[in-house]
């Protein structure tokens, strides 16, 4: 009674019952059997490559789409206006931030679209001068002066663009300000130096530049 025979399976060994131990020992099944089934299953790790990885380490792994089309297209056709004889103000100095803006007469006032970066251009200007601005859409706007003012801290340009519209502009060696306003687009750009000391060119709406629900199509020194 003290000696079990050898065919009998050791319940504890693989963490069964006696019960269950001794239906498999009369059916048959050796101790060793059950032991090579259990330890020829291959273990998995956590660091196998072929397992599913959490979404963070997916997401962390990917890689994002980066380019600037806004600022790369911009510059583009900034230097096309200038091989045809327009006059510098600023040009894109980095990527452009933020989403277009939704420009109709209900749109609600404060918001701002795209945010451009931009570097000043020295450049001489006189009355009569073609002049181009870069948009954060990535195109360029060409205008005319119409007056030209030397003030002690820079040159405060003025002038009209295509379609009915306007700027008004003062740019220094250091700063930049004022608006490009389109009418029919209801729509306008505010060119301004941020106390960083960074100069950008931003989307705005025109509403929030000019006080009227009748929109001038008057240059801004008119007003």
């Amino acid at each position: 009674m003290g000696r079990q025979r050898s065919g009998m399976i050791h319940a504890p060994l693989l963490g069964m019952n006696p019960r269950n131990a001794a239906l498999l020992s009369i059916l048959g099944v050796s101790v060793a059997s059950l032991i090579a089934i259990r330890t020829d299953v291959p273990k998995r790790h956590s660091s196998d490559s072929s397992l599913p990885q959490p979404p963070s380490a997916l997401a962390s792994s990917a890689t994002t789409p980066s380019g600037d089309t806004g600022s790369t297209a911009a510059t583009s056709a900034l230097e096309k206006a200038i091989s045809n004889g327009a006059v510098p103000t600023v040009r894109p100095s980095g990527p452009v931030q933020g989403s277009p803006l939704s420009f109709n007469r209900e749109a609600p006032k404060g918001l701002k679209g795209r945010i451009m970066p931009v570097s000043l251009s020295e450049s001489n200007y006189a009355e009569n001068d073609k002049v181009a601005f870069p948009n954060p859409d990535g195109t360029a706007t060409t205008g005319t002066i119409n007056s030209v003012q030397s003030l002690p801290n820079g040159t405060l340009i003025e002038g009209e663009l295509p379609s009915g519209g306007s700027f008004s502009v003062h740019l220094s060696k250091t700063a930049a300000s004022g608006h490009l306003l389109f009418p029919k687009s209801f729509r306008a750009l505010e060119l301004r130096t941020e106390p960083s000391g960074d100069t950008i060119m931003v989307e705005r709406l025109l509403s929030d530049i000019i006080c009227a629900p009748g929109i001038p199509s008057q240059p801004v020194a008119s007003i």
